[in-house]
């Protein structure tokens, strides 16, 4: 009986990591880890043509990349806070 719940416990440890795997091919992974390798937590997305990674950066930022399926930059988008922004850029903003 026990070794029918270690072997159910196994498969659904199993099942679940499988399911967390991002939807995205090995060289997008690889271009992406080798540029952000200390980045965790990020959300893929299969756009049929592309794929998009989004993840919140170690200065906390948000970032949004769009690559390729070969694993080329396609885009890139980084949303600062106020605290991020240079003086000269934020008196900007302020004006406006």
């Amino acid at each position: 009986m026990k070794k029918i719940a270690f072997i159910c416990l196994a498969a659904m440890l199993t099942a679940s990591s499988v399911s967390a795997l991002p939807p995205v091919n090995g060289k997008v992974l690889t271009v992406f880890k080798t540029s952000f390798p200390e980045i965790q937590k990020t959300t893929w997305h299969d756009n049929r043509d592309f794929y998009t990674v989004h993840f919140i950066d170690t200065d906390g930022s948000k970032c949004r990349i769009d690559y390729d399926l070969e694993g080329n930059l396609l885009s890139s988008t980084r949303y600062y806070t106020q605290e991020n922004l240079s003086p000269f850029i934020r008196g900007k903003v302020n004006e406006r």
